[in-house]
């Protein structure tokens, strides 16, 4: 969302939430975004932007397997950042 409306402007965004899981070796985790960037007004209804972004997911790992007939798990948590950038356009 841009701070102001004029014809250049900066933009900022956060995001936070929980990721689902999408295995049953996989649980949730935190998850956090962050976006800064530059907006140019192109006409009345239109924008072009250039957004970066960093992206932080957490999630918890379980493993399990069977060695002579016992069953061992392991638990362990790891933590994801992804960084970039985004190009969009407003119509």
């Amino acid at each position: 969302m841009p701070f102001f409306e004029a014809k250049h402007s900066p933009v900022f965004g956060v995001s936070i939430g929980y990721g689902v899981a999408l295995s049953k070796n996989y649980t949730g985790g935190l998850y956090a975004g962050l976006d800064f960037g530059y907006r140019y007004q192109i006409s009345e209804r239109s924008a072009l932007a250039v957004v970066f972004f960093a992206q932080f997911q957490q999630a918890k790992v379980n493993t399990k397997q069977t060695i002579e007939g016992e069953e061992f798990v392991h638990k362990t948590g790891r933590e994801f950042v992804t960084p970039g950038v985004k190009l969009a356009l407003y119509f």
